[in-house]
């Protein structure tokens, strides 16, 4: 499962996490490490508005998007995988306390709102 994270228009880091089993009933908790490509060039601008949000004490605005595989099973019936993409708007970020630090802090995802669409892919095309 990859995914991608966009800041201002900007995308600022990609991560992985490994799949998993969902229960039925159980809620999982999903923690990925997202680290961007140093090597990037971005335009003024977009630096400029970077900056401004890592400045804000509330957090910065993050668009997050998942890109998935995904099949069901209902007693002895198993579908094939289908793709699966999850975008959420919403999602809060914050800069670590301190600059030279590994450890990242935690985003607040409390007015996040995410759209889920199936990626149905026929011969080169997916819709």
């Amino acid at each position: 499962m990859t995914l991608t994270i966009t800041s201002a228009g900007v995308e600022s880091g990609n991560g992985s996490a490994p799949g998993f089993t969902h229960v039925a009933g159980n809620t999982t908790v999903l923690h990925v490490t997202v680290a961007s490509d140093a090597t990037r060039d971005l335009d003024s601008e977009s630096v400029s508005r970077l900056r401004s949000d890592l400045k804000k004490k509330v957090g910065f605005p993050v668009s997050v998007e998942l890109d998935t595989m995904v099949h069901l099973q209902m007693g002895n019936v198993k579908t094939k995988k289908v793709g699966v993409r999850v975008t959420c708007d919403g999602v809060k970020g914050f800069q670590p306390k301190n600059a030279t630090s590994k450890v990242g802090t935690l985003g607040t995802t409390s007015s996040a709102k995410c759209k889920v669409d199936l990626r149905i892919k026929i011969w080169k095309f997916t819709f």
